[in-house]
């Protein structure tokens, strides 16, 4: 009689240790951290490129906004009337150009009604300095009857530019009050509209029918009598325009702009900050002509 074989018995699966417990549990929190921080990585990244999309495109929907109320601008008609006006306090150098934060005034005609365009660099806010080289831009309009009646009163785009009753001085005046009524907490009477920020050059660029920029100096284009042209200034009253109008506007990128605004209040230092950072700084730049209708009034 054959004796039945008995299975060999089962053989036990080894355990882990808890060496390689923990070693496990090390790798896998290794893990888990280097993704959570490339995810964090990402998400700032796209939410700097968000920014920086949303800033660019602000500066440009502002950019073609000056572009077409510069390229609507009218003859006044009355001598001491001002029909464009460009004026800044001094230049910052940078990067080895002079970057110019200059006001512009703008006058226009459309349906009897005078329609006048200020825009302003101002403080961001009302605690700022006031001459800092990085600006917000905003907008003031308003408007005026083209129609005279006898015995009325002087416009104020009549008045003499400059003074308190002028139209640009109106305009100053309503975004002292803005900034008062922000940092009081109060609404604004909407007079003054934020158009961008970041602003750190400005400028208008007048040119005559010849291609050649206007000039005070008799050896380059000299401009006609009562009309003022300087590095700083440009200004055409009654029934003088320039054939066309160069735009520039400079915008600093927003990251940087936060980073310039934590900078000592010194020029040195906030200057120097801005040449380190000149590839965070977006240019645009555009010929405006004027209507030649407009012009064929003169």
């Amino acid at each position: 009689m054959r004796r039945a074989s008995l299975p060999f018995p089962p053989r036990c699966s080894p355990a882990f240790t808890l060496v390689e417990i923990l070693t496990a549990v090390a790798i896998t929190t290794i893990i888990v951290v280097a993704l959570v921080s490339m995810l964090n990585t990402s998400t700032k990244a796209l939410q700097a490129a968000n920014r920086q999309i949303d800033t660019w495109e602000t500066a440009r929907s502002t950019f073609g906004i000056l572009e077409r109320d510069i390229g609507e601008v009218a003859i006044g008609g009355a001598a001491g009337r001002v029909n464009v006006y460009a004026a800044n306090a001094g230049v910052n150098v940078v990067g080895g150009q002079d970057f110019r934060l200059q006001d512009v005034y703008v006058l226009s005609s459309e349906q009897n009604l005078w329609t006048v365009n200020v825009f302003l660099l101002g403080r961001d806010q009302k605690s700022e300095l006031p001459n800092l080289p990085v600006r917000t831009l905003y907008r003031f309009q308003t408007n005026y009857s083209t129609a005279t009646t006898f015995g009325a009163a002087t416009l104020d785009i009549d008045q003499p530019f400059g003074t308190v009753n002028h139209t640009y001085s109106i305009a100053l005046n309503a975004l002292d009050r803005y900034l008062d009524d922000v940092a009081a907490g109060r609404p604004t009477d909407g007079t003054i509209n934020v158009m961008a920020k970041g602003i750190v050059h400005l400028r208008l660029i007048s040119y005559a029918a010849d291609g050649r920029a206007f000039s005070n100096s008799a050896s380059l284009n000299p401009v006609p009598v009562d009309h003022v042209i300087s590095p700083n200034l440009l200004e055409f009253r009654g029934d003088l325009l320039p054939a066309a109008l160069d735009l520039e506007m400079f915008v600093l990128d927003p990251d940087r702009m936060a980073e310039f605004r934590a900078q000592p209040a010194i020029g040195l230092i906030q200057m120097g900050y801005l040449n380190k950072h000149l590839n965070s700084i977006q240019l645009f730049r555009t010929r405006i002509p004027i209507r030649k209708d407009v012009l064929a009034r003169q």
